[in-house]
């Protein structure tokens, strides 16, 4: 994440701390993109990822008294964010015998963020990404989507700072062979590769917040 946002969400959790109720909320419009990424590119269709993410936001804001360090506050929402997916998840399937939930890759359908895709580079790289297991989809989406550093992703994963690095390669090497397994052909995963960050980076931009829909459906809870 950039300095200057961190800073700003920093004064806004000490704000929320001093007794200043709407600073939370205003921290909450700040993660939503984030909230977003995480759900869209998991869940089988749009309308229950905006369903999800209502709901990770109502109970962000219920709980958030258990927040005592604004380091801690993303690492809250995402695991608010992972419970409610899961739950979800746990209605739409029945998880195989011996499986973790947080191991299995998100459902085979295109991603509802597919239309937000401006190219098909973009495209490709969402719906290959939903075959990744929900631990790697995660680091990439904190990464790209929610732009933190390493160790915000750390923090956030509960993983070594030191690691991350390596995790990124290898996730890499594992959505080109998805690429390749799909058959899209060989020019679009090339030209998908070579700029995967951009085409990531690219994406985030269309996850900004709409405040009014977010402040109508909190403000009937």
């Amino acid at each position: 994440m950039r300095s200057s946002d961190a800073s700003h969400e920093n004064e806004l959790f000490q704000a929320w701390r001093n007794g200043d109720r709407d600073a939370l909320e205003r921290l909450l419009v700040l993660a939503l993109p984030r909230v977003k990424a995480y759900l869209f590119n998991k869940c089988s269709n749009v309308a229950d990822a905006e369903d999800l993410t209502v709901d990770v936001l109502e109970k962000a804001l219920r709980k958030a008294a258990r927040v005592q360090a604004a380091q801690a506050f993303m690492p809250y929402i995402y695991g608010i964010a992972r419970n409610v997916f899961l739950d979800y998840r746990a209605r739409q399937s029945r998880t195989p015998v011996g499986v973790a939930p947080v191991e299995l890759a998100s459902p085979t359908t295109e991603s509802p963020l597919s239309h937000l895709a401006k190219s098909d580079e973009q495209k490709l790289l969402l719906n290959a990404l939903r075959s990744l297991p929900l631990r790697d989809q995660t680091l990439v989406e904190l990464h790209f989507f929610g732009l933190h550093t390493h160790r915000e992703i750390a923090e956030i994963m509960e993983i070594p700072p030191g690691s991350i690095g390596g995790h990124m390669q290898r996730i890499r090497r594992e959505l080109e062979a998805t690429m390749r397994a799909m058959e899209v052909g060989e020019q679009l995963v090339k030209s998908t590769m070579l700029g995967w960050e951009t085409w990531a980076q690219g994406i985030a931009e269309h996850l900004e917040p709409s405040l009014k829909a977010r402040n109508a459906r909190l403000s009937s809870d």
